[in-house]
């Protein structure tokens, strides 16, 4: 696996009121070094200019599992390894990065209807 990148050991665990799942996955893709609140069309315009769907269950390190409802994009986690994520549920102040597992985010997001993976085009900057 490769190293997860130093912004992930720096704020896991940590809260802060702002920064979102999606400032997340920026940071964590070196796309942004701001840690601050992302807008949904900033995240589509990422997901759609530099990504690209993944079929199948090969996901790897660094992957992005897109959550929607409806057309609304409504969370996003990073992929590490066996299982776990890296993501912010959330932008208020009162919950904070965190490794999660799948059921874990599906149990907060159980709202969502779509699930899928959408990886980097360049891969993973690390940071």
């Amino acid at each position: 696996m490769q190293n997860i990148p130093s912004i992930v050991n720096k704020l896991n665990g940590t809260n802060a009121r702002g920064p979102n799942c999606w400032n997340a996955t920026l940071l964590f893709h070196g796309v942004t070094n701001e840690i601050e609140f992302t807008t949904e069309s900033e995240m589509k315009h990422w997901l759609e200019s530099e990504c690209r769907p993944i079929k199948g269950r090969c996901i790897k390190f660094g992957d992005v599992l897109v959550m929607k409802r409806g057309a609304e994009l409504i969370h996003t986690a990073v992929y590490l390894k066996h299982g776990k994520y890296w993501h912010k549920p959330g932008c208020n102040g009162s919950v904070g990065w965190e490794f999660a597992s799948k059921k874990r985010i599906k149990d907060i997001y159980s709202e969502a209807d779509t699930l899928y993976y959408m990886r980097p085009n360049n891969g993973t900057k690390i940071a």
